[in-house]
This record gives C-alpha cells, structure tokens and sequence, in this order.
C-alpha cells in the first residue's frame, strides 16, 4: 500500500496533467460496472445520463437554445460541432431522428 502525505498528494494533484477527454467509454463502465454475482453490469454512462435527467439538466436541443444555437431537429441538421463519422453512426443507430432526445 502507497503511504503519501496530504501534501504529496496535493502537489501530485497540482502538478500532474490532467487526460485528455474523448467520446470514447472504456467497456468495463458501459458492461461491468457493479457486477452482480451472474455476472451482469450495470452502464455509468446511462446511469448519469438518468441522473442528469432526474435533477432537471436540460434536453440537447433547450441547452443549444439557452447557448443562443439553433435547434437540431433532422439528420441534416447536425451542426458543423458535431462530427460527421459521428453523426454516420447515430444515423445507423437510428431509423427516424430521435425526437425524445432532442425535444
């Protein structure tokens, strides 16, 4: 077991550079996460998505709106932010533009 002092770990904190952040989440969160005994997971990403929900984070679309963006309302909306590879691959997700998600 590591034995640090509260500085150390402060001055670890301080000067360390933090990761970058990407779109991508690692298996273990989406599938294994607080794995019960058969084996099944549970997805952190679509528990804080819930939770996001639960505490009144506003839809994709009322968020734009609030940034002064227009809203997104067809596949052939999707703003120049978003990636086009990433765009292809909700567009194969999804058969019609997913209007619960983007009210």
């Amino acid at each position: 077991m590591f034995s640090f002092s509260w500085q150390e770990i402060i001055l670890g904190l301080t000067l360390q550079a933090g990761q970058d952040r990407d779109r991508f989440i690692d298996s273990s969160l989406t599938n294994f996460l607080f794995e019960n005994i058969e084996g099944e997971g549970t997805d952190l990403m679509a528990r804080n998505i819930q939770r996001g929900r639960d505490h009144g984070l506003p839809s994709y679309n009322e968020f734009r709106e609030f940034c002064g963006m227009e809203r997104v309302c067809e596949w052939s909306d999707v703003p120049d932010e978003i990636d086009i590879k990433v765009n292809a691959n909700y567009t194969s997700i999804y058969i019609y533009f997913p209007k619960a998600s983007f009210p």
